[in-house]
């Protein structure tokens, strides 16, 4: 499928699934602070090979993002970068008004990362002592868990549908269960910021659809700020409030249907690209 395809397939999209209380390109931008500012950061991984270059984007209070770019575009690196796992060689990260670098708040962070349902299928844990490690940063690592943290686990569970399996062998859930259990995971610690890279790798459509549908009632219940990285950029034009276009620069931060109108899917790609939809 071509470019011009699948930008007629998000415009469709954005028609039937984007209500009027999302937010204009406008309106973000006459929000108050940002949670996460960040202010021309590039990177390289070795000398003159550079993999981001002069990134400059807000993440506001109640936002939704949707990052999109090819691989090797630099969104997972940008991810690390904006939540200080890799260390800013050039520009300036915020969080929470905080420099990165000094930054010490880590459980207003929630993480999933792509390799969070990689894990050897022998570990001996259950769904609850998982869901208990997410407590570990916000009660110090040599310091043991209380009642009350497992209480708040089990409530992490509860918000993600998964408390009755929380005496069960980790191996034993599907991959649409076991994602819940690692978002339950992130959001014992009480975030006000959950960061998720390609969260849906390797899960089937129907568990893909739930989980969307999770991460929308997270947002409205509690008040998440949510950024997810996915390569679906036709599923996430109906999720998300923004997109932030990678791919070794920002090509576009703003609304989806602006991303759409102004042509910007072939400034990302390029011109040839052929694009696979899924059918979400």
């Amino acid at each position: 499928m071509t470019c011009n395809n699948i930008a007629i397939r998000i415009q469709a999209i954005l028609k039937i699934s984007m209500p009027h209380t999302h937010k204009t390109h406008t309106e973000i931008a006459d929000q108050k602070t940002p949670l996460v500012c960040v202010k021309m950061v590039s990177y390289e991984y070795s000398k003159g090979l550079p993999v981001l270059t002069d990134i400059d984007f807000d993440i506001m209070q109640g936002d939704f993002i949707g990052m999109v770019g090819p691989n090797g575009g630099g969104k997972s690196t940008l991810l690390k970068l904006m939540m200080g796992i890799l260390p800013l060689q050039k520009g300036v990260v915020t969080l929470f008004g905080t420099d990165v670098r000094k930054f010490k708040q880590r459980n207003l962070i929630g993480y999933v990362s792509q390799k969070a349902t990689h894990f050897d299928q022998r570990f001996p844990a259950t769904v609850g002592e998982i869901v208990a490690m997410g407590r570990v940063q916000t009660r110090g690592l040599f310091h043991p868990l209380t009642k009350e943290d497992y209480e708040i686990s089990r409530n992490a569970l509860k918000d993600v549908g998964m408390l009755k399996y929380e005496n069960t062998p980790l191996h034993e859930l599907s991959g649409g269960q076991q994602q819940r259990v690692f978002i339950a995971r992130a959001l014992s610690s009480h975030p006000k910021l959950l960061v998720l890279d390609e969260p849906t790798i390797g899960i089937d459509i129907k568990a893909q659809e739930q989980f969307y549908d999770l991460l929308q009632q997270l947002r409205k219940e509690k008040g998440l700020t949510i950024v997810l990285v996915s390569h679906d950029i036709d599923v996430i034009a109906s999720q998300a409030n923004v997109f932030a276009c990678i791919n070794q620069t920002l090509i576009y931060h703003g609304h989806p249907e602006y991303f759409v109108k102004n042509d910007y899917l072939k400034k990302l790609y390029g011109k040839n690209i052929r694009m696979v939809l899924h059918g979400h």
